[in-house]
C-alpha cells in the first residue's frame, strides 16, 4: 500500500512537473525578450499563432452582453434633439451637442452600463498585461509601408489607387489584405499587384486555421484586422478608393508623427460620441472647463464665450458642446480613409480598436456616432488611443469637396480632399505663437467670432498666408464616384442628363496641374480595355459577376469616350 501511495505521489509530481515545464516553455516563447534562440520555423510560427489565439480568446471572453434589438430603444424620443448631421458651421444647432442632449439620445440602463464597463475595462487591462508592446518584434513587425484592403470590388479600385500612388513618386511597399470571403482574384494578385511593389496577403497566411474558419470578420472590421496583421511597424493605411496626391515617402520622418505615432484626419461633421462612453472607459473629463471651440484650440475661450464659466456644462441649460470640454475627444468627427500609425507605440490602440470593431455593430458604432454620416470604424481608432491615454494628432485643416454642377442637380460631390498633416501642424504652431504674443487682441470677447471667418480666414491672414496655398492636398478620397469601371458605366457617372460627358473633378488649383480624372480614366483604359485583352473583367471575380463578356465592350466604349472628351476639354492649368 505504501509503495502504491508513493507511486501515485510520484505520478502526480511527474504530471505537475510536466505541466510546469510546458507552461514555462509557452511563457518563454510568448514573453522572451530575445528571439535568437527561436530559429526553428515551427517554433517561430507558434508565436503569431499563440498571439492571435490569445487575442481572440480575450475578445470573446470580454464580449459585452445583451445588446438592444433596436438602437432606438436607447434614445429618449421625447427629449432627444438630433436632426441629422451637424456641420462645423451649423452654429444654431450646437446647443444640441451638449452633455444633456447627447445623453438623452443615447442612454443605458444600469445593467447595460455595468456590463459594458466591466467587459471594456477587463479587456483593456488584459491586453496591457498580456501583450507587451515588444511582442511585435517576435511577430516580425518591422519597416515602413502602406496597408490597404483588396478583394471583390476593392481589387478593381486598387488598379487606379496603386497607379496614382506610384505616379506621384511614392516607393513605400504595399500590403493588400484579402479577407476569406473575397479570395479568388489570382490574376490580380499574381500579375498586377507585384508590378507596384505590392503583394496580396490572405488572412489564412497569418491567422491560425481555427480563427480563419471560426471568426467572421467583415465590412469595417477588416481594416482594423489588417492593421493588426500587417508586418509593417510604421503604417500608412489608405482605402482602396483613396489617392495619395503627393509623394508620401517622407511622412514617417515628421516630428508630429514621431511625437504621437497616430495621425487622424477630420470628417465634415461634429462629433456625436455619447457621454456615457467616457464613463464606460473610465476617461475623466472636466465638466467645468471649456478648452476649445470645435477644432479651434488656439483662440482663448474668452474670445468666443464670455459665459462658459457661469453655467454647469452638464445641465439642461448649458450651451457648451460636450466635446469642447477638457478631457474629451475634440471635434470634428474622424474620417478613416487614411491614417498613420506606429504599431509599436500604438499596439494596444490597435487591439482595443479591433475590440470596438468586433463589437461595433452591436454596441460601439452607434455609441460613437449615433447614426450620423459614415457610422462605422471611423471613431474606433482615436477613441481607443484616447481611452489608453496615448498621444495622437488630429489634422485641423477642414475637408474640402470636389465635384461638379450637374444639369439636374445642385452640386454632385465626388471626392473629399484631405490635407498635408505636416504643413497643418506647422500652421497650427504659427497660430499658437501669434495668439500667445498678442494676448490683448485675442483674449477679448469678439461678438462676431465664427470658426470659418474668424479662425480659419482672419487668423491665417496674420501669417501672410491663405489656407489654400499653405496646406497642400495630401489625399483625395473618391468616395462618391468610385473608379470602378462597371459601376461608372452602369450608373452613368460623369454624364449629364442628355448623355453628354462632363468633367467631374474640377478643383484644379488643389491638384497643382495634375489632371486626376484623365490620369485614372487612362489607367482604366490601358489596364482593362487594352487591345490584347490581357487583363479585363474576366480577371476579377467582382466584375465577372456584374457583366457578361458580350456587354464588356460597352464599358470600354464608355471609358474611351470619356478619355476623348477630357482630351478635348483639358484642365485650365494644362492649356
Amino acid at each position: 500500500m505504501l509503495y502504491l501511495r508513493q507511486m501515485r505521489r510520484t505520478g502526480r509530481l511527474t504530471v505537475i512537473f510536466v505541466c510546469l515545464a510546458i507552461a514555462y516553455y509557452l511563457y518563454s516563447v510568448f514573453h522572451h525578450q530575445n528571439l535568437d534562440g527561436y530559429t526553428n520555423n515551427s517554433v517561430s510560427k507558434n508565436v503569431p499563432y499563440m498571439f492571435y489565439n490569445k487575442l481572440f480568446e480575450d475578445i470573446d471572453f470580454f464580449k459585452p452582453l445583451n445588446p438592444p434589438e433596436k438602437t432606438s430603444s436607447l434614445m429618449n424620443s421625447n427629449t432627444c434633439k438630433k436632426f441629422g448631421n451637424y456641420g462645423l458651421n451649423d452654429a444654431k444647432k450646437f446647443n444640441h451637442l451638449t452633455y444633456y442632449h447627447l445623453s438623452e439620445c443615447y442612454h443605458l440602463d444600469n445593467n447595460q452600463f455595468k456590463n459594458l464597463h466591466d467587459s471594456h475595462n477587463g479587456y483593456m487591462k488584459e491586453i496591457i498585461e498580456q501583450f507587451p508592446v515588444d511582442i511585435i518584434k517576435r511577430l516580425n513587425v518591422k519597416g515602413k509601408g502602406i496597408v490597404t484592403v483588396g478583394g471583390g470590388r476593392y481589387s478593381v479600385l486598387l488598379l487606379t489607387m496603386l497607379e496614382t500612388l506610384r505616379h506621384k513618386g511614392t516607393t513605400l511597399p504595399v500590403e493588400v489584405f484579402i479577407p476569406p470571403s473575397d479570395e479568388g482574384d489570382d490574376d490580380f494578385c499574381n500579375n498586377v499587384v507585384p508590378k507596384f511593389n505590392a503583394k496580396c496577403i490572405y488572412f489564412k497566411d497569418i491567422l491560425p486555421p481555427n480563427i480563419v474558419e471560426g471568426v467572421e470578420v467583415k465590412s469595417y472590421q477588416i481594416k482594423a484586422m489588417a492593421l493588426v496583421m500587417s508586418s509593417f511597424k510604421d503604417i500608412v493605411f489608405i482605402d482602396a478608393d483613396n489617392f495619395a496626391m503627393k509623394n508620401i515617402d517622407h511622412i514617417f520622418d515628421s516630428k508630429i508623427y514621431k511625437d504621437t505615432g497616430l495621425v487622424i484626419w477630420p470628417d465634415l461633421w461634429r462629433r456625436f460620441t455619447a457621454p456615457v462612453y467616457y464613463d464606460i472607459a473610465d476617461i475623466p473629463y472636466n465638466k467645468n472647463k471649456r478648452v476649445r471651440n470645435s477644432f479651434d484650440d488656439v483662440s482663448p475661450v474668452s474670445r468666443y464665450d464670455k459665459a462658459s464659466n457661469n453655467i454647469d456644462s452638464l445641465s439642461k441649460d448649458s450651451h457648451i458642446p460636450f466635446h469642447d470640454l477638457e478631457g474629451t475627444i475634440a471635434d470634428p468627427a474622424s474620417e478613416s480613409g487614411q491614417m498613420l500609425v506606429d504599431k509599436q507605440k500604438h499596439l494596444h490602440t490597435l487591439l482595443l480598436a479591433l475590440y470596438y470593431n468586433i463589437y461595433g455593430p452591436m454596441w460601439y458604432y452607434n455609441m460613437f456616432s449615433q447614426g450620423t454620416a459614415g457610422q462605422g470604424d471611423k471613431e474606433t481608432f482615436i477613441s481607443a488611443a484616447h481611452a489608453l491615454g496615448l498621444p495622437y494628432y488630429q489634422v485641423r485643416t477642414p475637408i474640402e469637396f470636389d465635384g461638379f454642377h450637374h444639369d439636374t442637380k445642385f452640386f454632385q460631390g465626388l471626392g473629399l480632399l484631405q490635407h498635408d498633416f505636416i504643413q497643418d501642424y506647422e500652421l497650427h504652431l504659427k497660430l499658437k505663437k501669434t495668439v500667445s504674443e498678442n494676448p490683448e487682441k485675442y483674449n477679448k470677447f469678439d461678438p462676431d467670432y465664427d470658426l470659418d471667418n474668424t479662425y480659419k480666414r482672419q487668423m491665417l491672414k496674420t501669417q501672410g498666408e491663405t489656407h489654400e496655398n499653405f496646406v497642400d492636398v495630401m489625399f483625395l478620397h473618391a468616395s462618391f464616384y468610385k473608379f470602378d469601371a462597371w459601376s461608372m458605366y452602369d450608373e452613368k457617372n460623369f454624364l449629364m442628363s442628355t448623355g453628354a460627358h462632363t468633367r467631374g473633378f474640377t478643383n484644379q488649383k488643389s491638384y497643382n496641374g495634375f489632371d486626376f480624372e484623365m490620369f485614372n480614366f487612362k489607367a482604366l483604359q490601358r489596364q482593362l480595355c487594352n487591345a490584347d485583352m490581357s487583363l479585363n473583367h474576366r480577371n476579377f471575380k467582382y466584375l465577372n459577376k456584374k457583366i457578361s463578356s458580350e456587354d464588356w465592350p460597352k464599358v470600354c466604349e464608355y471609358i474611351n469616350e470619356h478619355v476623348e472628351y477630357l482630351n478635348k476639354h483639358p484642365m485650365d492649368s494644362d492649356k
